[in-house]
């Protein structure tokens, strides 16, 4: 028995908090920086398509085009596994202890499949977790583990950063590292110049509320039903709104009268931008989870 136990010991697996199975899948996806509402849906869809094929998941939920300091790139989907007497084996191979779970995939398993899956759809990441039993501090990231770079210098700290996750990259130990860290996305700078405008009669303002109207959700009216209310929203067709040189194309309504096109008062240019600046205690900073 003092073998046994000390054979035992060895074996089995141990962990700072043990994973349970507790029939819930964490999942968080991660598109490319830039990428669009519609697309992100597309490949939120062919995600859920993949886990709603699986036999042993029961429901799902997804949601895409997170805000806040997640990003608009990112997206979460919360699995209900199906409890574990009535899941269907991946294989008919069976382990030496198997005969007690019958070969019933567990939940890491079940995570181990689908990780294969949806690695195969280009332009997203797929992280899939299986949720502790008793989360210790932190934040909500990607991966079970985590850690958080500080720094009062950006240009040092997404450096050093990019240097460390690099390096966790290659060690075999680790799956799914990555960060918060999110500093190439596309964006478009519209620079007014305030002189010529002002020789126009155009405002900085006007021209504001003509992008504001274009490319945001701008309600301009509410209609009311018998039974209901429906909020009336003024944008432009979404051809438009692919195309950076569409911008040509608007006008501002200047203070004599006249439309004035939006590319002569304002000089248009692209480059790359954060899309999240993620701060901890009031310090920028850099998680990385794993």
């Amino acid at each position: 028995m003092l073998i046994a136990t000390v054979f035992l010991f060895w074996y089995i697996p141990k962990g700072f908090i043990p994973s349970e199975d507790n029939s819930r899948i964490n999942v968080r996806t991660e598109g490319i920086q830039g990428i669009s509402f519609d697309e992100m849906v597309r490949k939120q869809k062919q995600i859920a398509d993949i886990i709603q094929q699986d036999p042993n998941v029961d429901d799902f939920m997804s949601s895409a085009g997170s805000r806040g300091a997640q990003g608009s790139n990112t997206g979460f989907l919360f699995i209900r596994l199906k409890p574990v007497n009535q899941r269907v084996p991946y294989s008919k191979k069976r382990w030496l202890f198997g005969l007690f779970a019958a070969g019933k995939p567990t939940e890491d398993e079940v995570i181990t499949v689908l990780r294969g899956k949806t690695a195969k759809i280009t332009g997203m990441r797929v992280y899939l977790q299986n949720p502790p039993s008793i989360t210790v501090g932190g934040q909500q990231t990607k991966a079970l583990y985590q850690l958080t770079l500080q720094g009062p210098d950006t240009n040092e700290l997404y450096q050093k950063a990019t240097e460390l996750m690099q390096k966790m990259l290659t060690l075999p130990e680790l799956l799914d590292v990555n960060s918060d860290l999110q500093i190439k996305n596309p964006q478009l700078n519209v620079e007014i110049d305030r002189e010529k405008a002002k020789e126009l009669g155009v405002s900085a303002t006007k021209a504001e509320n003509v992008l504001y109207s274009a490319y945001s959700f701008r309600q301009i009216s509410t209609i009311y039903a018998p039974t209901n209310e429906y909020q009336v929203i003024l944008e432009l067709e979404p051809q438009f709104g692919q195309d950076p040189n569409n911008l040509s194309l608007l006008y501002v309504h200047s203070d004599n009268g006249q439309m004035v096109p939006l590319n002569t008062i304002a000089k248009i240019s692209q480059n790359v931008g954060p899309l999240v600046v993620n701060h901890t205690g009031q310090l920028p900073s850099v998680t990385i989870s794993f």
